[in-house]
């Protein structure tokens, strides 16, 4: 056999004991930076988590300031234009810090699960004052004009108030002024230019107990919209419901 030198087997060894510790050293410092980015990936959950609290936190407190203020509106008798402004811009000022949409929230169930905007058609009661009707009127546009583009919650709040308060004046003002809400399409208001007035539904109620009622409908621009749509839909309320006239074809 041939034997190597000492001083070969000498390096030889030293050679491995080198590698090995090598090895031990490159597996020490993987442990070390996988436990380090263990440990920051746990501190980025834990700083996310704070971040969503302190965020749902904030949100929570500018929803319940909106609730607390619109609800406080609501129950004046009739409420002010400075009433009005003061409050919807302290809503605003509340959702902005705790970074929400103030056009969605004032959408939201906040209100004994309704939309401040059924609530406000609610209060505008048939027997009250002019003073109280102008008042709530004045509220109800304000808070559709807050409200953007309208949510389908908003819409069926609108059109459910106006039914339980069978307020079908109320109701085509409504569409009148906020085409969003009414049954009219896109391509009707084309055709009914930029005025945006939509056709006149008028609703006497005999109020004798037989629910008869007798609606005056007037269909602007009537045969166009039959020979370019095949349909025209008008919408109104009577005795506490709402009714859609079948489409005339």
């Amino acid at each position: 056999m041939l034997k190597l030198p000492k001083a070969t087997r000498n390096a030889t060894a030293q050679i491995a004991k080198q590698a090995v510790w090598k090895v031990n050293e490159d597996l020490r410092l993987q442990k070390e930076e996988e436990e380090a980015a263990r440990q920051a990936a746990e501190q980025a959950v834990r700083e996310r988590e704070a971040a969503d609290a302190r965020r749902a936190a904030a949100e929570a407190e500018a929803r319940g300031t909106v609730q607390h203020c619109i609800h406080s509106l609501l129950s004046h008798s009739h409420p002010s234009a400075e009433d009005r402004s003061a409050t919807l811009w302290e809503c605003f000022q509340a959702c902005e810090n705790g970074g929400l949409d103030f056009s969605a929230v004032i959408q939201e169930p906040l209100i004994a699960e309704q939309t401040p905007v059924y609530w406000a058609i609610l209060n505008r009661r048939a027997t009250s004052s002019e003073v109280d009707s102008a008042a709530f009127d004045a509220l109800i546009v304000a808070l559709l004009k807050a409200c953007g583009s309208f949510h389908e919650t908003t819409i069926t709040s609108v059109r459910v108030a106006c039914m339980l308060t069978s307020n079908n004046a109320l109701l085509q003002r409504l569409f009148w002024q906020f085409p969003g809400l009414s049954p009219l399409s896109a391509r009707d208001g084309l055709l009914l230019g930029p005025s945006g007035e939509g056709d006149v539904v008028d609703v006497e109620e005999t109020w004798d107990g037989t629910g008869a009622f007798i609606t005056y409908i007037e269909i602007r621009r009537f045969r166009l919209r039959m020979k370019m749509f095949k349909v025209v839909k008008v919408e109104f309320v009577t005795g506490g419901r709402s009714i859609p006239s079948p489409p005339r074809k």
